[in-house]
């Protein structure tokens, strides 16, 4: 069940060293170049929502590019704080071309620049995602179809990057220029966890 494992631990890496941000909003985020921002001290906010054994929980994350780093040429931009929503980039991310990537290690430890985010296209394509350095999982990616509200604001070029896994599915849903605007995750129950349902939206990208 690995792949079971291995969103449970993106779950726990983006619960982890949350920073309450309050209620606030923002109708005009700020929209930087690239699929995923690449400006130091831009922070997203987000409103996590999570069901499981019967009850609802809330709570608001924070992550912001707190660092920079040049490895031959490619520039790694380094993540500070918890947002559920944008542990797919685990700490450390870079943006060629459109293309998302990530710092991963493998098994025996070595690190792996790997593939997270391709490009939007016109129509639907599939690819595979590297997860946790050392397992493959696969993407569909749809473009946008009509806006989309949520509490930083309208988009409308959008694209939706899905995932099915065993008893796990769900999708990121990505603005070039602003990044991550949702998160959904919804989990069977097994033997091992009860299920649970899980959605993080963008309430504010700031400064």
């Amino acid at each position: 069940m690995k792949s079971c494992f291995l969103f449970a631990f993106l779950l726990i890496v983006g619960c982890a060293d949350n920073l309450p941000t309050g209620h606030g909003t923002s109708g005009n985020p700020l929209q930087p170049p690239g699929l995923i921002p690449t400006e130091l001290g831009l922070r997203w906010v987000y409103v996590d929502s999570l069901f499981q054994k019967g009850t609802v929980s809330v709570e608001y994350d924070t992550v912001r590019i707190a660092g920079s780093r040049n490895d031959g040429g490619r520039v790694w931009w380094r993540l500070e704080g918890g947002a559920t929503a944008m542990s797919v980039l685990f700490r450390e991310y870079m943006v060629e071309a459109d293309t998302v990537r990530t710092l991963q290690r493998d098994m025996v430890g070595s690190e792996i620049a790997g593939l997270v985010f391709l490009p939007p296209r016109p129509q639907p394509f599939t690819y595979s995602m590297l997860v946790g350095g050392d397992a493959m999982m696969g993407i569909t990616a749809t473009p946008g179809n009509g806006p989309l509200s949520i509490p930083a604001g309208t988009y409308t070029n959008w694209t939706n990057y899905a995932f099915d896994v065993g008893l796990e599915h769900g999708s990121w849903t990505i603005e070039p220029g602003v990044g991550i605007l949702r998160y959904v995750m919804d989990a069977s129950e097994y033997s091992e966890r009860p299920a649970f349902q899980l959605t993080s939206t963008l309430v504010a990208v700031l400064r």
